[in-house]
């Protein structure tokens, strides 16, 4: 399945939603899961934006994951400290995905 049918797949499962609920914080559907190389291909623009200096490093972090989460074709949720965003470890459970933000190269997990 091509990047346009299965961001269509996303778009279509969210229509079907209540509107306090978002599908990245779904159970996972092997139909929309992309591969690594789809989602290096879907979040390449981001590497070219500028990220708000006046943002605090949470802020920063945020702001990174929603613009993701928009280029994988998902609604922007309110927010990610959300009661349903906590729910889960892997933070994007629908794609399997965690989305770090980094200032270095030292990440710990």
């Amino acid at each position: 399945m091509n990047l346009e049918a299965k961001i269509s797949l996303i778009q279509q499962a969210e229509a079907h939603l209540s509107p306090q609920d978002f599908l990245i914080f779904c159970p996972p559907d092997q139909g929309s899961l992309f591969i690594a190389d789809e989602i290096l291909e879907l979040t390449t623009p981001i590497l070219n934006q500028v990220i708000p200096h006046n943002f605090s490093n949470v802020q920063k972090s945020q702001w990174v994951k929603l613009e993701i989460i928009e280029l994988l074709g998902y609604q922007r949720p309110p927010g990610l400290r959300t009661k349903q965003a906590r729910q889960f470890k892997s933070k994007f459970i629908h794609q399997l995905l965690d989305i770090f933000v980094q200032f270095s190269r030292n990440l710990q997990v």
